[in-house]
């Protein structure tokens, strides 16, 4: 292997001495850390989690997260360790398809640099998260339909099933994709095609299994329609909220600097057109582009329906895919792209720094915009018990909900109550940027009615406690 290889191998490990103090963070805290708890108190004796926290997925990314606490400790560091096999797997699995590719050899040290650049994936090499899995899984996916390693295919299948209700979803996706490949075949031997479909009959097998069990456990399956806290993320919608659905899928392919990438696309299709069209024309590279943009609208037309929250994270594997179709492009059709390049690799980096105003949500999870939040945050809660302030008279919103028990994994139990029913409930209300959830009106009462007893800031980051002025009768 070529040495950016080796390097990129070793700066995983890096990431992970230096992040081995963050805690869990955003959908992490239920995904990883309260599903791992799950596991970790009853000593594995089942798989099924409490209805306060069961959302539907599969717990098993939980259960591999409560094997390393049982294993080294139950520690924050352990944790990020658990990390570093999927994150070299992951990188492993961005290289090979990068060679079916056939990146230049020039390419591969700006593969490299993409890799890391991407602010999304940064911030996942960096918090615990079953993300980086779930892309790993899909890219190996991926490459056992090109090579017909049905096998692999299978495994890649299950553990995709096995992660995530997305992750079935993104099963349909290979399916789509090994449909495009028979296509993209001059001469289509239907026999194979026959015998590549059993992986996906397997993987229908286990979920199956899974999810059916669970339906004779909890009297549903696959989403939560009951949940005060998921149950409308469930719900059908209308064409004028599918369409707003659509645009903000669109976004999440262009946010965080990565509307360079494609800017760029565009720019070597309309300069280059000619050498572009006949690039596209070329047998294996015809099968990897269209794969990848059947994917990605496929993918559109499978979540865009519901009201889910559509969260940049979803595509981290695309977006690696895209990095690799775009170095190959680049490299083909322009001798000495350097220069371009770094520009764009200094400005998707610098995605980690758009920080989007307070009436905009904003995906803090996928980039390192959230860091500063972690110290202010434990700043304030210090702050708060300093004062000899009780939880419960403190409001306050996601992502500030939880114990440090679920997000440091220490032994304090303790947690702010929950704003939303009513800011006046509450003595005190603690309110941070990175907190999506407080309405313009919440806001603005804070603002005029309330007094402002203390605030952290560093950098974009801002964290204020407020108390309620209680006016005199």
């Amino acid at each position: 292997m070529p040495s950016s290889f080796w390097a990129g191998a070793f700066l995983l490990f890096i990431l992970i001495l230096l992040s081995n103090g963050l805690p869990f963070f955003w959908d992490n805290v239920l995904l990883s850390a309260k599903f791992a708890y799950a596991f970790y108190d009853t000593n594995f004796t089942t798989i099924w989690l409490p209805p306060e926290i069961d959302t539907g997925h599969p717990p098993f990314w939980g259960a591999y997260l409560a094997l390393w606490w049982k294993a080294f400790g139950k520690t924050l560091w352990v944790s990020h360790l658990a990390m570093l096999p999927v994150l070299l797997w992951l990188w492993w699995q961005y290289w090979q398809l990068g060679r079916l590719l056939q990146l230049p050899a020039n390419a591969w040290q700006w593969a490299a640099v993409f890799f890391f650049a991407d602010p999304t994936l940064l911030s996942h090499m960096v918090l615990v998260n079953h993300e980086v899995l779930l892309a790993a899984a899909f890219l190996w996916g991926v490459r056992a339909i090109f090579l017909q390693k049905w096998h692999w295919l299978s495994l890649a299948c299950i553990i995709l099933c096995a992660v995530s209700v997305r992750g079935i979803l993104m099963v349909l996706l290979l399916f789509a994709i090994q449909i495009v490949y028979f296509l993209s075949k001059k001469e289509r031997n239907y026999k194979t095609l026959l015998i590549s479909i059993y992986p996906y009959m397997v993987a229908f097998i286990f979920s199956a299994v899974y999810h059916f069990s669970h339906y004779q456990k909890t009297g549903w399956m696959l989403f939560n329609p009951q949940s005060a806290a998921w149950g409308e993320h469930y719900q059908t919608m209308g064409f004028g909220q599918i369409f707003k659905q659509i645009i903000v899928y669109l976004k999440a392919y262009f946010d965080f600097g990565r509307i360079g990438i494609y800017s760029l696309l565009l720019w070597l299709f309309i300069r280059y057109r000619s050498s572009f069209l006949r690039i596209l024309k070329c047998p294996d590279f015809k099968f990897w582009g269209q794969a990848c943009v059947v994917s990605i609208f496929l993918f559109a037309a499978l979540i865009c329906w519901r009201n889910n929250p559509i969260i940049p994270r979803y595509f981290i594997a695309f977006f690696l895919w895209v990095q690799l179709i775009f170095l190959f492009l680049i490299f083909t059709i322009i001798p000495k792209p350097q220069k371009i390049l770094t520009g764009l690799a200094i400005f998707l980096f610098l995605g980690n720094f758009w920080i989007y105003p307070a009436n905009i949500a904003q995906a803090w999870d996928c980039s390192l915009a959230h860091l500063p939040y972690h110290s202010l945050n434990r700043q304030m809660n210090n702050f708060v018990e300093n004062a000899g302030i009780a939880y419960e008279e403190v409001g306050s919103e996601f992502p500030n909900m939880n114990a440090e028990y679920y997000t440091y994994l220490n032994e304090k139990k303790q947690r702010f109550g929950d704003k939303d029913v009513g800011l006046a409930h509450f003595k005190y209300i603690i309110y941070s940027n990175v907190m999506n959830d407080f309405s313009e009106e919440e806001l603005n009462d804070l603002q005029q009615n309330w007094e402002l007893v203390k605030k952290y800031q560093y950098f974009w980051v801002k964290i204020y406690l407020y108390k309620q002025v209680v006016n005199p009768s």
